[in-house]
């Protein structure tokens, strides 16, 4: 269930910056980019960083006829390319694995501001469940986005999008939480995540993470790879910290796929095993298979 519940959330999470960015146009000037790990909560325990220009630049991604292809598809209804208006998306999970609590940090060359003013302007008009919630942070006044009514949102992606979503909707009756600055939407499932990101891009407040584990693990993510990770394992729960402590490295898409991830184990055998099973689970998504990760 906590595996739906986060891939559910990331599924939301594309679909409102979707729906936002198709009606804004890109900015005159570029926005400067944010620092990810600036806005990263306290509690973070793991991050996983997709470099989406870099994949999509990849010799084997362009390699690739796209034409009549789902995302040609998707592009023409949504008006709206994600292979260059997206850079990057960054997945910053908190202790216990709680997916609800999950930020998600979108950056990409499109316009906050204006899809700020988008997301108000559907709100007005009533075409999205939500409702803006108003916090002072010194001089400044922050903005949080409530979307109310998950399934509904769905139902208004295209259907390749909302297929991802793989069947039924674990975040029905649940509401998603929106921020924007600069050139990043900052989403999760918990109000407080959000407005706490806001404050750290603001200045007012600093991410001090309270794991010095996960501080030196963040020094390993390499910028260049198309996907990379910083995991402690008492995130993912204690059948794991029986057997190993992080994970870290990454999957670099380039002419081929090269997969480097390294366990930072207690028992060989231990790490034998989770390295075959995640290497099983990553390599047949080019295949179309998509076979269930086991510890």
């Amino acid at each position: 269930m906590r595996s739906l519940i986060v891939r559910g959330f990331g599924i939301a999470v594309l679909g409102l910056t979707l729906a936002l960015a198709s009606q804004a146009a890109a900015p005159s000037a570029t926005p400067a980019k944010i620092d990810s790990n600036k806005l990263l909560p306290d509690d973070t325990e793991a991050v996983v960083a997709i470099n989406l220009k870099q994949l999509f630049e990849s010799a084997l991604i362009k390699k690739i006829d796209k034409k009549d292809s789902d995302t040609d598809k998707v592009k023409k209804e949504i008006g709206f390319d994600p292979t260059k208006d997206l850079d990057s998306i960054v997945f910053a999970i908190p202790g216990a694995g709680n997916g609800e609590k999950a930020l998600i940090i979108v950056n990409g060359t499109f316009d906050a501001a204006k899809l700020q003013a988008k997301a108000e302007e559907a709100i007005k008009a009533k075409s999205v469940q939500a409702k803006v919630h108003e916090v002072e942070d010194g001089k400044n006044k922050l903005k949080v986005y409530e979307i109310t009514d998950l399934g509904d949102l769905m139902k208004g992606l295209p259907p390749q999008v909302a297929a991802a979503a793989g069947g039924a909707n674990p975040l029905a009756g649940k509401s998603l939480f929106a921020g924007f600055d600069q050139s990043a939407v900052l989403v999760s499932g918990d109000k407080d995540q959000v407005v706490t990101a806001l404050k750290k891009a603001t200045g007012s407040k600093k991410t001090e993470l309270k794991s010095k584990e996960m501080k030196d693990l963040l020094t390993k993510i390499d910028a260049k790879r198309t996907l990379s990770l910083a995991i402690l394992a008492s995130c993912i729960g204690k059948e794991a910290t029986d057997n190993f402590e992080s994970i870290t490295g990454g999957i670099t898409v380039g002419s081929d796929i090269e997969t480097e991830i390294y366990f930072n184990t207690k028992v060989e055998k231990a790490a034998k095993a989770l390295r075959d099973n995640v290497e099983a689970f990553l390599h047949p998504w080019l295949d179309g298979t998509r076979p269930s990760l086991t510890w």
